[in-house]
């Protein structure tokens, strides 16, 4: 589980812990969100990083293509 500091691998780095604030921080800082943000992304996802990174990707496209588009205009 991602809340044992003794505990390391594959297991560990799957999970982001909201209970962790390093682990909340972290991840809002390499994605460039608010820890808020990231701690919404948790509960939705279960700490799944992996998913939490797609569901980012997904939305940052969809952001520029809306910019693109508003230029266009």
């Amino acid at each position: 589980m991602a809340d044992s500091k003794k505990t390391r691998g594959k297991a560990d780095r799957a999970k982001v812990s909201a209970s962790e604030a390093y682990e909340v921080n972290y991840f809002a800082k390499k994605n460039k969100i608010s820890a808020a943000k990231t701690k919404e992304l948790i509960k939705k996802y279960k700490g799944d990083r992996k998913k939490m990174e797609a569901a980012l990707k997904t939305k940052k496209k969809k952001t520029k293509k809306k910019k693109k588009a508003a230029k266009r205009k």
